[in-house]
């Protein structure tokens, strides 16, 4: 399990036992549509040009990577490295 290994490894850097449980993950529940990819949300005009609906912006890893850009993690560099082909089939930039 990657929790387990997680602490596993920080353990060994730590004086004293790291006490945090690690449990099975119980239900998720999403958070309410409006707080969904918030940073790219607050764009509204480039966020209309992407024609996506709600449960796209949930789902799309494409919304995703552009939220946290917006949001201002990660630079223009590591943004344009990345593979965007499948832009054309969400976006009509």
């Amino acid at each position: 399990m990657v929790a387990e290994e997680s602490r596993d490894k920080f353990q060994k850097e730590m004086t004293r036992p790291i006490a945090t449980k690690i449990l099975p993950a119980g239900e998720f529940y999403n958070a309410e549509d409006y707080h969904q990819k918030y940073m790219l949300r607050q764009h509204k005009d480039f966020l209309n040009k992407l024609n996506l609906s709600d449960e796209d912006i949930v789902t799309s890893h494409v919304a995703a990577r552009l939220n946290g850009y917006v949001g201002g993690f990660g630079s223009l560099e590591q943004f344009d490295q990345k593979n965007m082909a499948d832009w054309t089939a969400v976006c009509c930039l």
